[in-house]
C-alpha cells in the first residue's frame, strides 16, 4: 500500500493516510437540514453526578460481611447435609447389598434343591434299566 500526505485544512499541518480510505478532513462539512438539529448540538450535556457510582458501591461495600456470612452459612449447612449422607452412605450400601446377597443364596439354594430332585430321579431311572436289562438277560437263562 502507497501512502499520501494531505494537509488538514482545520491545523494547517500534514498527516499520512493510506490510499483509498477517506477522512473527516476531506469530507466537506454539509450545513444541519433543520433548526430541529442545532437545538441538538447546541443542547449541554447532562452532568455526570459521581454519587450514582459511588452510593451502589458504598451499599455493595456495606451489604458485603452480611452476603459473606449468609454465604458461609449456606455452604456450612451444604457440608453438614452432604457429612451426614456420606455417613449414612455406607449403612444403605450395606443393606441394600446384604438383601442382594440373600437374595442370591437363596436362589443358588434352589437350583442346588432342583439338581438334587434331577440327581435322585436320574439315580432312580439308571436303577429300573439296570433291572429291566437284568431281567432280560435272567429270562433267557430260565
Amino acid at each position: 500500500m502507497r501512502s499520501d500526505a494531505t494537509t488538514s485544512s482545520a491545523t494547517g499541518t500534514s498527516s499520512p493516510r493510506l490510499s483509498g480510505t477517506t477522512s473527516v478532513e476531506e469530507t466537506p462539512a454539509k450545513a444541519p437540514k433543520s433548526s430541529s438539529d442545532m437545538d441538538f448540538l447546541n443542547t449541554p450535556f447532562e452532568s455526570f453526578n459521581p454519587h450514582l457510582v459511588s452510593d451502589q458501591y458504598d451499599d455493595d461495600a456495606r451489604k458485603e460481611p452480611d452476603y459473606e456470612k449468609e454465604i458461609t452459612r449456606q455452604m456450612l449447612e451444604v457440608m453438614l447435609e452432604f457429612h451426614a449422607w456420606a455417613s449414612a452412605r455406607p449403612k444403605h450400601e450395606t443393606v441394600t447389598h446384604g438383601e442382594e446377597l440373600s437374595g442370591d443364596v437363596n436362589e443358588i439354594a434352589q437350583v442346588e434343591e432342583r439338581q438334587e430332585q434331577a440327581r435322585l430321579k436320574l439315580i432312580q431311572f439308571v436303577a429300573q434299566i439296570k433291572s429291566a436289562v437284568l431281567a432280560l438277560t435272567n429270562f433267557g437263562l430260565e
